[in-house]
């Protein structure tokens, strides 16, 4: 439940930022992001954890280092 709730959340921060600011850094997986939260906002029938698993622990740190990287420039 945790991970839904952390993927829900980075999914609706991700949803609220200006197309501009996206197309300026396209090293992050925003559209990922995105559809994430659709996904466990939604479930579409069920969630397959090993799913969540593979973006929490792989794609998330990732894109964590490509936005921290971001935030120190602007």
């Amino acid at each position: 439940m945790i991970a839904e709730a952390l993927l829900h959340r980075i999914g609706e921060a991700v949803s609220r930022l200006e197309e501009g600011f996206i197309a300026e850094h396209p090293a992050v997986e925003w559209q990922k992001m995105k559809g994430m939260r659709n996904v466990v906002a939604c479930e579409y029938g069920f969630i397959d954890y090993r799913i969540v698993w593979r973006a929490l622990s792989n794609v998330l740190p990732n894109d964590a280092a490509a936005i921290e990287s971001i935030l120190e420039q602007d």
